[in-house]
């Protein structure tokens, strides 16, 4: 299974251009020293604008990464981002067969490790160069360190390993905060039953304050890490968004848990609550837990409102930390429903033939449910890696644009002229900024793609091509292709624009990424269509050049 994992994690690493988001997380990452990146996570990113749960430990691992290795080529940029995030993808999968193997039984885990491997959303995230991966690594963990306390509270180190987990989870998310309160107050509930069932015995008092310190003590240190991470940051702030365009509460929970469950049928098992009550229930120590990821679930409507609050937007990625959870849940409910259709139950048979056949049949259903969606993620990633960033193939376009002023004198430039798009446009500037395309290249931004490329037509009827930059640029009206704040452009060093005159135009290219209605795109030089975008060449005679 961890084979099968890590081979699906590495299939398309590398197959899609970094979007925004993971272009903001790496310069975040690798500017200035250590001290800097903890500093601007910290502030927020850019400053000032909250950190909608962005928290400093995969910055800051990520950081130690770029600093211990060697600088990628341009062939291996998207492999080399996102290792570490299929690093943490793959070792979540034997990490929660170490809590299964100790904490439920080798049928549970087996269905459990099984459903995460092959989880789609999760394999997604390992493809992404951001805090998701880590986040579920460190969920599985915080639960083990959490159902090893709960089954011995007397023991000092376990209580020392729990609040140690706790601090680091915290700083993998920041949405771990709710769970960690949900987990403190179980176990104050644990402690006000043993209070009173062994109040009365002396050594048992002794046992109790013991624990009683521990809980305080350990509640305290990492609420003390909280408070001092999150004071003087912008938490509070509320961004520019139209909290109306976030839909129903109710409807987002069912389909992030639809998502997460990967089927139906397997969404069907996660909402039989009752059966993993009744499997822990038979298990000492384990009801506490059970009960702990049965409400956990309910952060999903919590990030929901929290979003609304905030008018910030709502993705099934900002819940995926309980993605183990609704594994674990779903893998009981399976395996209970298993063993009671189980139409030899009543026949002798030795146990563990009986829990190999029952493991069997549950891991056989498994594939048949997830196979057919894996193979279609393999056949077509872009209809699943579409859900959680967009897919234009700016390397693509990179590439051919380098090809192209392959053979250009020193002041003959390569115009690109993007359709204006923030987002697009960043991760085109990195692209060109990674390929050492500055001096080649002016990247310059049209509001109106269609209106530039007719304006070219008239324009290089006559001859455009030789013609000085500044000239070009001023009789098309073209702006920046950015419309981020300062800020943001200092983060992502693009203070400076990608490329400048003075030189001539060599090459003109029109970049759209929003598809053209048919017709209303003028006949204007060669048209190339990548992933997501299309790129129009104009090949022109040459103008005799300016006075």
């Amino acid at each position: 299974m961890v084979g099968a994992a890590v081979a699906l994690r590495w299939y398309h690493l590398g197959t899609f251009s970094l979007w925004w988001d993971e272009i903001v997380h790496i310069w975040t990452s690798q500017g200035g020293d250590l001290r800097d990146v903890l500093l601007e996570v910290k502030r927020g990113i850019p400053p000032g604008a909250g950190n909608a749960g962005a928290v400093p430990l995969d910055y800051a691992l990520l950081h130690l990464w770029i600093r211990a290795t060697p600088a990628p080529t341009t062939e291996s940029l998207e492999v080399y981002y996102r290792l570490p995030s299929f690093f943490y993808s793959c070792a979540s999968v034997p990490l929660l067969y170490a809590f299964g193997r100790r904490f439920l039984d080798c049928r549970v885990v087996l269905v459990a490790t099984l459903l995460l491997a092959l989880s789609v959303p999760h394999i997604l995230y390992a493809a992404e160069a951001r805090f998701y991966s880590l986040f579920i690594l460190g969920t599985i963990a915080n639960l083990y360190v959490f159902a090893s306390l709960v089954a011995d509270r007397e023991r000092v180190r376990r209580w020392v390993a729990y609040g140690a987990v706790n601090v680091l989870y915290f700083f993998s998310g920041l949405l771990s905060v709710g769970v960690l309160m949900l987990q403190y107050a179980i176990l104050l509930v644990l402690f006000a039953l043993d209070l009173a069932g062994r109040g009365d015995e002396r050594r048992a008092r002794a046992s109790l304050l013991r624990e009683a310190g521990a809980l305080v003590l350990s509640g305290a240190v990492v609420a003390a890490c909280v408070a001092a991470y999150l004071a003087g940051t912008s938490l509070g702030h509320r961004y520019n968004r139209d909290p109306s365009r976030i839909g129903d509460t109710v409807h987002l929970t069912w389909m992030t848990l639809k998502t997460f469950s990967g089927h139906p049928v397997l969404l069907a098992l996660l909402l039989l609550l009752p059966l993993p009550l009744w499997y822990a229930w038979r298990r000492r120590g384990l009801l506490p837990v059970v009960v702990y990821l049965e409400l956990s679930l309910l952060a999903v409507p919590a990030i929901v409102e929290m979003a609304r609050w905030k008018h910030y937007y709502y993705h099934q990625r900002h819940a995926l930390f309980l993605l183990p959870a609704v594994e674990i849940l779903i893998a009981i409910s399976l395996l209970t429903v298993v063993r009671a259709l189980d139409p030899l139950r009543l026949v002798h048979i030795r146990r563990p033939a009986r829990d190999a056949w029952h493991s069997a049949v549950a891991c056989a259903l498994v594939l048949v449910l997830l196979l057919p969606t894996l193979r279609l993620y393999l056949q077509n990633p872009t209809r699943y890696f579409s859900l959680s960033k967009k897919t234009h193939d700016l390397r693509a376009i990179v590439r051919s644009v380098r090809d192209a002023v392959a053979t250009h004198r020193p002041r003959e430039k390569y115009l690109l002229i993007a359709q204006r798009n923030s987002m697009a446009n960043t991760a085109l500037a990195q692209y060109l900024r990674w390929y050492e395309l500055e001096d080649r290249v002016v990247l310059r931004g049209t509001y109106n793609p269609t209106q530039t490329l007719r304006a070219l037509g008239r324009m290089c009827a006559t001859g455009c091509l030789g013609e000085r930059g500044p000239v070009v640029d001023r009789k098309l009206g073209l702006v920046g292709p950015l419309g981020i704040p300062p800020d943001f452009q200092r983060l992502l060093g693009l203070l400076k624009p990608i490329g400048a005159w003075p030189g001539t135009v060599e090459r003109i290219g029109v970049l759209t990424y929003n598809p053209q209605p048919p017709g209303a795109v003028p006949k204007v030089g060669a048209a190339r269509r990548f992933r997501g975008a299309r790129l129009v060449e104009i090949a022109a005679p040459r103008a005799a050049p300016s006075t």
